[in-house]
């Protein structure tokens, strides 16, 4: 990776990479390959598996299980995009610069959808900056997930098995902490009356 040691050139590979090019829908870092505009491998970038496997694959005993039913990692997907989205944009002046603002947090405030009022039309304007996407991904076949778990396979590291650890006193000298209920004061608006 000699070609990105100066700061220049990490300017310019993150900003191609997060700048959405006319006429597109997507930004390129979401994509296994963009060359001269044809794309291949959406939600297959080696950074956005690598997330995705790391906070949802390893989960799995057998990765392939996350898609077995109806029910898909859409979401773990997403998120797996909007993290590396984040990261990425940490690096736009061509060094690590962490906004710790609340603006840099990964929060719903700075990456949920937002709904807010137009000034001229007084409309209610949803922007979908999480969910976006989510029609592409819930339209994905089956073909299409397996092709998305098999090459984030690549980056889960094999489970280690757990052993399990034996207690170095009797069991008369464990100790356990009584149970108790919380509960509202009786002056309080959400108290039962009679609980």
């Amino acid at each position: 990776m000699d070609e990105f040691d100066t700061k220049d050139a990490i300017t310019n590979l993150v900003n191609t990479l997060l700048t959405i090019p006319e006429g597109e829908e997507t930004a390129p870092f979401i994509w296994r390959e963009w060359v001269n505009g044809k794309k291949k491998g959406i939600f297959q970038a080696e950074l956005i598996l690598n997330v995705f496997a790391l906070a949802h694959l390893y989960l799995f005993d057998d990765p392939f299980d996350c898609v077995a039913g109806d029910h898909k990692p859409t979401g773990a997907l997403l998120l797996s995009m909007q993290v590396v989205e984040r990261g990425l944009s940490f690096w736009r002046n061509g060094e690590f610069i962490e906004d710790k603002t609340s603006r840099g947090y990964f929060s719903f405030d700075n990456y949920g959808d937002k709904t807010t009022q137009d000034k001229k039309t007084k409309q209610m304007v949803t922007k979908r900056r999480a969910t976006r996407l989510l029609p592409t991904i819930t339209a994905f076949n089956n073909n299409r997930w397996h092709q998305i778990i098999a090459a984030a396979s690549e980056y889960v590291e094999p489970k280690r098995k757990q052993v399990a650890s034996t207690p170095s006193c009797a069991s008369s000298e464990f100790f356990t902490e009584d149970e108790f209920i919380v509960e509202s004061d009786p002056d309080s608006d959400d108290a039962v009356s009679g609980a």
